[in-house]
């Protein structure tokens, strides 16, 4: 679900989403006709590249999809389920009541004159006609009848494949003509759905509107590479006392936010002409097939590279981990930085100090880039934690396991430079002759005690440069135990992520027999 890189349900009751009304550019609509214009383009997913996840569209839908019945109170739509489809919809509500064996669609008390296998058929027809499209239904049981709903929505999509009813979030070449299914506590086939904090009582439509605003903020903060976010711009005053008059038809009357549905899919349209790339096998050939955006200021080159590297699953933020994840990377890449400006600021001391530090650091100056190295590995610790992607968890595992090897290196080297440090040159004669003239004059008494006392400066200087490195060198211990916590809990956070998919997938698998046992009946 993409527009300006926010991950939205936008849920319109169709009353207010718009299209084509009498002739006039308003963006409510009432006639239950549906007129389209010769230029609109029903497969408006056609302009979605196969690699975006479903995560990464806004998808445009309907509260109560069916209700079209039931009074004013009541009814929220005007058009027909095929025609909602047909003007763009894909994202569908329905509220369902199982009495025998049917399930029934609803609106509160009352029946849509429309069973859930119709709604199915409907759907699985107009996928059929357009291939490239998906649709997307959630499903509310009655509170009583969860496991009544889930065990007779199984019975009737079957085996079917073109039914999407695992939780794995995909992307838009595997659901191409597929029925997606949305999972909340009350229904278990699909991916997740989380909502926002909408309220379909509705007293002053302005205050509707800039409640419509917040939640497109939590929206948008919520969003993630494994939950879809649903957020609402429908709404009744039918149980209010300030807004009695208020009737979904009203509501959807005065309610300027939405935009035309018409324009904001033409938009869709417009910017699909970015490099995409899709893949064809075929007996003993795989064929890449790439289109080239000519508008792009990037060459073909930069383009492929671009569009092979990048993959929206790795590179967006997983509430998954998010949730597996806590503080520890933060405080980890804190010692992180701590310990790699230490580094630097030591070394450097070294570095500039006589006889500080050995060939080897003068040559290679490994203090400085290896501090440069560990500060670097605590930013991406944080930017792991902040922005728990697939993609930067799996960087910062990498990048700490070599910071492992680095922080092993640092240790043998500083120790190595702890045992060459040696003043040798003070306190010689030949050493004080080359740089006191007055040495010779002195007498023997006054030169013992400068002797001494140099051989005293000696021994702190010695002892100062020691502890430089014997710091390092805890310092390096420090780096290297920092290093193996984020890989183990960079790991552990992956699998987490990993055996959370699994369960979810296993919750529908346990029902696999049930489901042949139902099939073959």
């Amino acid at each position: 679900m993409k527009a300006g890189h926010k991950c939205l349900f936008f849920q319109h009751v169709l009353l207010s989403v718009i299209l084509l009304c009498h002739g006039k550019d308003v963006f409510f609509n009432d006639n239950k006709n549906l007129i389209l214009p010769g230029s609109y383009k029903v497969a408006w997913m056609a302009g979605v590249q196969d690699f975006r996840t479903l995560s990464l569209l806004t998808i445009p839908g309907t509260h109560d999809t069916m209700a079209r019945y039931g009074g004013p109170e009541g009814k929220c739509q005007a058009w027909t389920l095929n025609d909602q489809l047909r003007a763009g919809i894909r994202f569908l509500d329905l509220k369902v009541f199982s009495l025998f064996d049917t399930l029934y669609v609803m609106h509160g008390v009352m029946y849509q004159r429309s069973t859930f296998k119709e709604v199915l058929d409907t759907v699985k027809a107009f996928v059929s006609e357009f291939k490239t499209e998906a649709v997307l239904i959630r499903v509310q049981p009655e509170p009583l009848e969860k496991s009544t709903v889930n065990n007779k929505v199984r019975s009737l999509i079957g085996n079917d494949q073109h039914v999407w009813v695992t939780s794995g979030m995909p992307n838009m070449g595997q659901v191409r003509g597929k029925i997606v299914f949305l999972q909340e506590s009350t229904f278990t086939l699909g991916i997740p759905l989380v909502e926002t904090e909408g309220k379909s009582k509705v007293t002053n439509v302005k205050d509707k509107d800039n409640r419509i605003i917040k939640q497109l903020n939590q929206a948008n903060e919520a969003c993630g590479g494994d939950n879809a976010v649903m957020t609402y711009t429908s709404g009744t005053g039918f149980g209010t006392f300030g807004g009695m008059f208020l009737t979904p038809k009203r509501v959807a009357e005065k309610n300027h936010f939405p935009h035309r549905l018409d324009s904001s899919l033409t938009a869709k349209q417009a910017v699909s002409g970015r490099m995409s790339v899709s893949i064809t096998k075929g007996e003993g050939v795989t064929v890449f097939t790439m289109t080239v955006d000519p508008k792009s200021s990037c060459p073909p080159l930069c383009q492929i590279i671009k569009s092979l590297c990048y993959s929206p699953v790795w590179c967006t933020v997983s509430q998954q981990l998010r949730a597996a994840q806590r503080m520890s990377q933060s405080v980890l890449g804190a010692l992180h930085i701590m310990t790699g400006l230490l580094h630097i600021g030591l070394g450097v001391i070294l570095l500039n100090g006589r006889s500080g530090s050995g060939w080897v650091m003068d040559d290679t100056l490994f203090p400085v880039w290896m501090g440069v190295l560990f500060t670097l590995f605590g930013v991406m610790c944080i930017l792991s934690e902040k922005f728990p992607s697939l993609c930067l968890v799996s960087i910062n595992v990498i990048l700490n396991m070599t910071g492992v090897a680095f922080a092993l290196t640092a240790i043998v080297l500083y120790s190595i430079n702890m045992a060459g440090v040696s003043l040798w040159w003070m306190c010689r004669d030949d050493y004080q002759l080359n740089y006191d003239d007055q040495i010779p004059t002195m007498s023997t008494e006054k030169r013992g005690r400068i002797m001494e006392s140099c051989i005293y400066a000696r021994h702190l200087a010695l002892m100062l440069l020691r502890s430089i490195n014997g710091v390092l060198i805890v310092l390096s211990v420090l780096e290297l135990c920092v290093a193996i916590s984020s890989v183990v809990l960079g790991i552990k956070d992956l699998r987490s992520k990993d055996k959370g998919e699994n369960k979810k997938t296993g919750d529908l698998e346990q029902y696999q027999p049930l489901l042949e046992e139902i099939t073959t009946k």
